[in-house]
């Protein structure tokens, strides 16, 4: 499916298309003129990634990593509290 003009697009990080999200896209997803954040959500450990619009136009890359971590979303005007957006999530490796 596609939308026409998305706001805000979220990529669930998978090892075999983490290249591709992380270039590829980020780089068509950032002309779309209604795009206004690009997140990149990991699976192995809590970590959300974010690029951001500025008013200038301008691309912004800020990024949170750890249970107890907020990211920021300015276009958005919230917090993403990474504990409440992994709280169903039981890690493999619960040091990391």
């Amino acid at each position: 499916d596609t939308i026409t003009n998305p706001f805000l697009i979220v990529e669930v990080l998978l090892p075999s298309t983490e290249i591709v999200d992380r270039n590829k896209k980020l780089t068509e997803y950032t002309q779309i003129d209604s795009l206004q954040a690009y997140l990149l959500v990991s699976q192995e450990v809590p970590k959300v990634e974010g690029f951001f619009r500025t008013e200038a136009g301008k691309w912004q890359y800020d990024y949170a990593v750890g249970g107890g971590k907020v990211l920021h979303l300015p276009p958005l005007e919230v917090d993403l509290d990474l504990s409440k957006a992994y709280q169903r999530v039981t890690w493999e490796n619960p040091a990391e």
